[in-house]
């Protein structure tokens, strides 16, 4: 199976380059009351969300197990901050919904690649998700 894909060098210079902002913002303010490991949690974390966004985007399973990671390291950070609604969110929400989105989409893959079908919702499902999201937010 071709689990990398092609890569255009834009994907590549926006990764990269993305990347080393993220490490020097984080090493340029790293919490001095906080472990080192701790301090280079967050480049993991943020680091293994824009590649699962960026995997997401390309249609690849390995979005998965690299949002695995993003969850469970920002739900700690999240966590020790008290932060308690992103701690909640990733870990009783996203994190499993990472189980559950490897299964559907493995299951729905095209032969022997890693991309899935695209399947796109009618009008009808739109207005009927647009109207759960606005009495789930108003209620």
């Amino acid at each position: 199976m071709n689990y990398i894909g092609k890569w255009t060098k834009f994907e590549i210079a926006y990764l990269v380059g993305f990347s080393i902002i993220i490490g020097i913002v984080s090493l340029t303010f790293f919490d001095p009351i906080k472990p080192d490991w701790f301090n280079y949690l967050n480049i993991v974390s943020a680091v293994s969300g824009i590649l699962c966004v960026i995997l997401v985007a390309k249609k690849n399973i390995l979005n998965f197990p690299i949002g695995i990671i993003n969850v469970i390291t920002y739900g700690y950070i999240a966590y020790v901050y008290h932060w308690n609604g992103s701690m909640i969110l990733n870990w009783f929400i996203f994190f499993p919904f990472q189980f559950i989105g490897w299964y559907y989409w493995k299951n729905n893959l095209n032969n022997e690649y890693t991309e899935v079908k695209v399947k796109f919702i009618n009008v009808n499902q739109f207005f009927i998700i647009g109207a759960a999201l606005i009495i789930g937010i108003t209620f």
